[in-house]
């Protein structure tokens, strides 16, 4: 006998079941179009990477030139950083605010030299006290231990508190080559740069260039008598000498 079903029941769930899965799987044609739409994307999305690793070594070269240059060019510079200076340097400025130029000074405090004369004239209240740098500048110029002309100059007549008046002369030293070989008497200087240089340049000249070095050596030319009463004038020289180089 031939049996034929005209509907179903809402309450046969395997029947509804059946027949949804049915109605949600798709058709052979629409299965085949989603699968070309997925190969095309695929395809797509490989040439495009393809085409970033042919050209991400030319975007990338040119980044890389500029960022070695940048960091040679402005962050690593030997003795600079980022263009300024780290080497040691001194400036000194006016106190004048409108005045905004410096000035460069070495490095080196003033010649201590200079400053030892001062003391050891200054403990004595010597007149020459005021010209030490200029004792010191002579001595250089002539080539004369920077302390000798200020060791006599203190056993001759201490400093400038024992001279001829208007004389400016603590050396004993005769104004010219003539006063000293006609013993005129004549020991007036001028002034005490005049002085100073004199002395200074007739110690290189008369004595240092002869061979007369040592206060010992000078004596028997500069004070003849001190060496016959067992050399007071080099003994005082020395003494001078070692109290100018060891004062603070």
């Amino acid at each position: 006998m031939k049996q034929t079903i005209t509907s179903l029941t809402l309450n046969d769930k395997p029947a509804r079941t059946q027949i949804n899965s049915l109605a949600k799987k798709p058709s052979i044609i629409e299965s085949a179009s989603l699968y070309l739409k997925r190969i095309r994307l695929e395809y797509l999305n490989f040439n495009l990477s393809k085409k970033h690793l042919v050209y991400t070594p030319f975007i990338l070269a040119p980044v890389l030139v500029l960022m070695i240059l940048g960091y040679y060019t402005f962050i690593y510079r030997p003795g600079k950083v980022l263009g300024e200076s780290t080497q040691d340097s001194y400036s000194i400025y006016a106190n004048n605010v409108k005045d905004t130029k410096t000035y460069d000074i070495d490095a080196k405090t003033k010649d201590a030299r200079a400053q030892k004369v001062k003391l050891f004239f200054e403990k004595y209240n010597a007149p020459l006290a005021d010209h030490s740098d200029y004792i010191v500048e002579m001595a250089d110029k002539y080539g004369v231990d920077w302390k000798l002309v200020s060791a006599i100059g203190y056993c001759e007549g201490n400093g400038g508190k024992k001279i001829p008046e208007n004389s400016y002369n603590t050396w004993g030293w005769a104004a010219s080559e003539k006063d000293l070989a006609e013993k005129s008497g004549n020991y007036r200087l001028g002034s005490w740069e005049s002085a100073i240089e004199t002395v200074t340049r007739g110690l290189k000249k008369g004595y240092i260039d002869k061979g007369l070095v040592t206060p010992e050596e000078i004596m028997a030319k500069y004070a003849p008598p001190s060496v016959d009463k067992g050399g007071p004038w080099a003994k005082c020289v020395n003494q001078y000498l070692t109290e100018i180089d060891n004062i603070n």
